[in-house]
């Protein structure tokens, strides 16, 4: 149980990991020439979700030892903590839904005109 209390508190290697997700994203979108309206922010949210899932995934087994071993305590603190964690992935969900419905917008029309003037 110390295994996930020690991996569940605040870290900066996170928020690096987190950084450099989104940067990769970042390059990946910019390489395809997709335009840079809202990618930065969609990004950044898509950083932030990878590396909270990760999380939330640590959160979820901590909680179910938390019931097999009967901590209330513990499993009382689990679920707000996982609260937390859901609330700050629901953030980032609604977000980034605009800026991911444009860029599949985008990329779809990209698709069109490359099956165009691939049948050409």
């Amino acid at each position: 149980m110390k295994k996930f209390t020690e991996e569940l508190k605040p870290n900066k290697n996170v928020a690096t990991e987190s950084a450099n997700i989104a940067h990769e994203f970042l390059a990946c979108f910019q390489k395809m020439e997709f335009p840079d309206n809202d990618l930065s922010d969609m990004c950044v949210d898509l950083g932030d979700i990878w590396t909270s899932q990760k999380k939330l995934s640590l959160q979820l087994q901590k909680l179910m030892d938390d019931v097999q071993s009967n901590s209330y305590h513990e499993l009382a603190n689990g679920l707000v903590d996982l609260r937390v964690s859901l609330d700050h992935i629901i953030w980032h969900s609604n977000r980034i839904l605009e800026p991911m419905i444009k860029t599949a917008e985008f990329a779809s029309k990209q698709h069109e005109s490359h099956q165009t003037k691939n049948s050409k």
